[in-house]
């Protein structure tokens, strides 16, 4: 079953930029994230997910994993992303879906 940790959803809604992309977070828990956000309001000029809201969606994924990560190994860490690199092999043409599982032991 799917859940949203409540310390993690207060930080994402801090953050300007997931309002306007209209980010629905549907799973954010150690079972792994799920992020959500229509096209209409992440579309490019051709009609499809625009690259910066994509890589936008993946950062923010990732972060979110390992803060939860950290938190449950009981650290209270500033988690910040230093480095970044995506390829885009198709466009998107539908909503934007992000899912993150948890990393393997």
């Amino acid at each position: 079953m799917s859940s949203v940790d409540p310390a993690l959803l207060a930080q994402l809604q801090q953050i300007p930029l997931l309002q306007a992309m209209q980010l629905q977070v549907v799973q954010a828990d150690m079972d792994g994230i799920h992020f959500s956000a229509p096209l209409a309001a992440n579309r490019n000029d051709k009609g499809t997910a625009f690259a910066g809201s994509l890589a936008s969606l993946l950062t923010l994924s990732g972060w979110a994993m390992t803060t939860l990560q950290a938190r449950h190994a009981g650290f209270d860490l500033a988690v910040a992303v230093s480095h970044s690199e995506l390829r885009y092999l198709l466009p998107v043409t539908d909503s934007l879906q992000i899912v993150c599982p948890p990393p393997h032991s």
